[in-house]
């Protein structure tokens, strides 16, 4: 039969399995705790930059001008140019990777429009 005891008390003490779950989610962070003080980032949608189309790119920016993430990987390639494609004129937004702040960032330094 189940004892209802678990080892994950100290020095492998029988403690009851229920008061170990509860030892758990009560060691978790609340849902509605403040967040910890810090350096707090603005994200915004990717706008495609062309001066007459301003469509929404499926890609985040921060303040700075630099993509969240990777998204170089993303990125469709022609001739050694990374662009993404603005679905709404069809032109190229084109990106690279800088170094800041001691990291490779990604960001959008240019348009071409649609041949």
């Amino acid at each position: 039969m189940f004892s209802g005891c678990s080892t994950s008390g100290d020095a492998g003490a029988c403690v009851p399995a229920r008061a170990a779950v509860i030892n758990r989610v009560d060691s978790a962070p609340a849902a509605g705790a403040p967040a910890k003080p810090g350096r707090k980032i603005k994200v915004n949608p990717l706008r495609c930059k062309s001066e007459s189309c301003d469509g929404l790119l499926a890609f985040e920016e921060t303040d700075e001008g630099f993509l969240m993430g990777n998204m170089i990987l993303l990125a469709d390639e022609v001739e050694g140019r990374r662009f993404f494609p603005c679905p709404k004129c069809r032109g190229r937004n084109l990106v690279d990777e800088v170094e800041h702040g001691g990291r490779t960032r990604v960001r959008v330094f240019g348009f071409e429009p649609d041949e």
